[in-house]
């Protein structure tokens, strides 16, 4: 066995991975970063086999915020901050907050609240992954 044998250098492939984040918590490394607001778990988890499974090389900071987690002044910061939003357009306590996370552009969203001419719209959350890992 020579030294040409051990990967010295550390360079093997790692697997990609989400790191998936709840209030309080903040990322633990700087990658591009998704905030799901309102997901249910199942789709969460969807989002995670699908990326477990993949073949993708990206990676990412999922922040995960349900209004019953009430914590808005982490939902504000991690909003301002993040490269995408995904909001189900379900009722919830939260509904003022989503309709103004709507307007702006790095949102997209899905559910029962559609909007007209609206290029941002998914059937799930999973497609707005699956869309991106090009």
């Amino acid at each position: 066995m020579t030294l040409n044998d051990f990967n010295l250098n550390n360079t093997e492939k790692t697997t990609p991975y989400c790191n998936f984040i709840t209030p309080p918590d903040r990322a633990p490394e700087a990658l591009p970063s998704v905030l799901l607001v309102d997901s249910d778990w199942n789709e969460i988890e969807e989002i995670a086999l699908w990326y477990k499974n993949s073949n993708s090389e990206l990676y990412y900071n999922v922040f995960l915020y349900q209004d019953s987690m009430w914590e808005p002044e982490w939902l504000k910061e991690i909003f301002d901050s993040v490269d995408a939003v995904i909001v189900n357009t379900a009722d919830s306590a939260i509904t003022d907050v989503k309709m103004r996370f709507i307007k702006d552009s790095r949102t997209w969203y899905y559910g029962p609240v559609k909007f007209k001419g609206s290029e941002q719209q998914l059937e799930r959350p999973l497609d707005w992954f699956i869309k991106h890992d090009k």
